[in-house]
């Protein structure tokens, strides 16, 4: 798995975005060597967490989906990306539990709405809990640069994060977010405090297994600008978190814990 991360900041003339680079793949984790996501149109960007083998069929849908739209509504966008991975999850399950059996999906929809039996519920039970472990989150502008942040996860549903401000997926989600919660952010702040956050959530994310350290920070404005924080700007970023903002343990903590503890004797238990 991994971590993504997307803020709006400036009043909603930015947009930042996080990831790491690491792809896991049973008992192997390894560096990607580039981000996990790409530009699928002048003002939107889309990263993924999980199974890396479905992004390119979903992600050349979305953006040929796009492609004939100058100026896409946050609707449009989101309805090319619910429906390439859709189109994607369903080509995955024929091939998972039809083409056994020499049926395609229409062909299957069709013997469930003629003849609901027990072989064929049992097929669409399978289909239906299909794990297709591929989480998205997509972010930019829309034609009147209003920011915008949304996921498609599985089975292909979209939700909407404008009014947070923020959110992410992957294995480091949780992390990640309550980083973002504790420190209060809003897409109220500067662009360089909001950077700072967006950064230092991917940060803590690490602590969770599947999350690389390699990260790459990216801004969206809504001008068609896209501009990228270095892994050299990167490293001065990490070194304030390590050096003034990182949670450290006490000095003496067992000294000083032990004082505190003390043990007194209770009636026993009866149940």
């Amino acid at each position: 798995m991994t971590v993504c991360i997307a803020a709006i900041a400036e009043f909603g003339g930015s947009i930042l975005v996080a990831m790491d680079k690491m792809m896991t793949s049973g008992d192997v984790a390894t560096d990607l060597g580039t981000a996990k996501g790409m530009r699928v149109h002048d003002r939107w960007f889309a990263a993924f967490a999980g199974d890396v083998t479905q992004v390119p069929p979903i992600m050349r849908g979305a953006i040929a989906s796009l492609a004939a739209t100058s100026q896409p509504s946050v609707a449009q966008v989101a309805e090319s990306f619910v429906q390439a991975y859709s189109a994607q999850r369903s080509r995955v399950a024929e091939q998972l539990f039809l083409s056994q059996f020499h049926l395609d999906m229409p062909t299957f929809k069709g013997m469930l709405s003629a003849d609901n039996n027990d072989c064929i519920r049992d097929l669409k039970e399978q289909i239906d809990g299909l794990d297709f472990a591929l989480d998205f989150i997509v972010a930019g502008f829309d034609a009147d640069s209003v920011p915008h942040i949304f996921t498609v996860r599985n089975p292909g549903v979209e939700k909407h994060y404008d009014q947070t401000g923020f959110w992410s997926v992957g294995a480091g989600l949780e992390l990640a977010l309550n980083n973002l919660i504790l420190r209060k952010y809003d897409q109220f702040k500067s662009l360089g405090e909001s950077a700072y956050y967006v950064a230092e959530s991917k940060f803590v994310a690490e602590s969770t297994l599947g999350v690389g350290q390699d990260t790459v920070v990216l801004v969206l404005k809504p001008d068609n600008v896209m501009a990228f924080i270095t892994r050299q700007k990167l490293a001065a970023v990490r070194e304030i978190w390590e050096t003034d903002a990182k949670p450290r343990v006490p000095d003496n903590l067992e000294s000083r814990m032990v004082e505190q503890i003390r043990f007194e004797k209770v009636l026993p238990f009866k149940a």
